[in-house]
C-alpha cells in the first residue's frame, strides 16, 4: 500500500491528497504504448477526442467542473460501458451492457490492506451483455492486434503473486514553506465550500443526497431554492439547515449532482487524478 500525504505548488493550487495504489508491486499485465500525450484524468477536454471510451465511470457528476465535461462530451461520440444507467448515459452515443460481478471470474485488490478477493461467477451472462474481457478480446482481434494474454493467465498471476512490501522511508517533515491561505482571499458575504463523503452513498452510486446543507443562523431555511457561484461555475441546490456545519461553511455530500459545477478541474503533481479543491462561493436566494 502507499501512502502519500502533501501540499501542492501554492501557485497554482492547494489542498491535501491521498493516494493508494492497489497494483503496487505487480507487473502490469496489459501493456501499451501510443505516440499519444498522455492527460492527467481530471484534465481531460473530451471534445479534442473523436472518440471517448468510459467504463462504469460517470464524470458528468464525478469529475470536477461539470459544465466543462458536459460541453465536451456533447462535441464527441460517446460509447459506456456499465452495468447501470447513470447521469453521463445522457451524453453518449452507444451504451453497451456490461456483465455484473456475479457473471465474471475476478480479483479484487485492496487499497489499504494485503488481502485479496476473489470472485468466481456464479451465473451465466446475458445475451445482450459482455465483460471487460471479453470486449477487449472482441476489439483485439477485429483490429487484428496481438499481445493479449488470455484471462485465466492474468487472474491466476494476481492471485498467485506474493508482492514485495512496501518500503517505507524516513519522513521529512516541511520547516518552512510559503501558501496562500483561503481565509486571507475570503469576503465577508462568501463561504467555505466543503465536500464530504457519506455512508450510504460511493461518490455517484447508491443513495444520493443532493442537498446543500447551511447552519440555520445564515437566515436560510430548509426547502430554500439557493444559488451557489464560485469564480469556476455555478448552479441550484435545494436547502437543510443542520446546527453540525459552521456559519461561514456550505456542505455538499459526494455525489451531489450538482456540486461540481463549483469547482476547478486542476490535478495533483503525484497521482495526477482529481483532489480536493479549495472553494469560496456566494449564496443567493433563487
Amino acid at each position: 500500500m502507499q501512502l502519500f500525504l502533501g501540499l501542492h505548488n501554492p501557485l497554482k493550487h492547494c489542498g491535501v491528497w491521498y493516494l493508494s495504489n492497489s497494483k503496487y508491486g505487480y507487473e502490469e499485465q496489459f501493456n501499451f504504448s501510443t505516440k499519444h500525450q498522455k492527460i492527467n484524468v481530471s484534465e481531460v477536454d473530451f471534445s479534442k477526442y473523436e472518440l471517448v471510451f468510459i467504463q462504469g465511470a460517470n464524470p458528468v457528476v464525478s469529475a470536477p467542473n461539470t459544465k466543462r465535461v458536459i460541453e465536451g462530451l456533447k462535441n464527441s461520440f460517446v460509447v459506456y460501458l456499465g452495468i447501470n444507467i447513470n447521469d453521463t448515459c445522457e451524453y453518449a452515443d452507444l451504451i453497451i451492457p456490461a456483465c455484473s460481478f456475479l457473471q465474471k471470474d475476478d480479483v479484487r485488490l485492496s487499497y489499504g490492506h494485503e488481502y485479496k478477493a476473489i470472485s468466481n461467477k456464479v451465473q451465466e451472462p446475458l445475451s445482450e451483455t459482455i465483460s471487460e474481457y471479453n470486449l477487449t478480446k472482441y476489439l483485439f482481434d477485429t483490429f487484428k492486434f496481438d499481445g493479449l494474454k488470455k484471462e485465466k493467465e492474468i487472474l491466476d498471476y494476481y492471485i498467485k503473486y506474493q508482492p514485495k512490501a512496501y518500503e517505507f522511508e524516513k519522513f521529512e517533515f516541511i520547516d518552512d514553506i510559503e501558501v496562500e491561505h483561503l481565509y486571507e482571499k475570503k469576503l465577508k458575504e462568501q463561504y467555505y465550500f466543503i465536500t464530504a463523503k457519506k455512508k450510504k452513498n460511493l461518490n455517484s452510486s447508491f443513495k444520493i443526497d443532493n442537498y446543500l446543507y447551511l447552519n440555520p443562523q445564515t437566515g436560510y431555511k430548509d426547502g430554500d431554492i439557493v444559488t451557489l457561484s464560485s469564480k469556476y461555475g455555478n448552479a441550484k441546490f435545494e436547502v437543510k439547515t443542520t446546527f453540525d456545519v459552521k456559519e461561514n461553511c456550505v456542505l455538499c455530500y459526494a455525489g451531489n449532482k450538482n456540486a461540481n459545477y463549483l469547482t476547478p478541474y486542476q490535478s495533483d503533481e503525484s497521482s495526477h487524478s482529481a483532489m480536493y479543491q479549495e472553494v469560496l462561493v456566494n449564496i443567493e436566494l433563487s
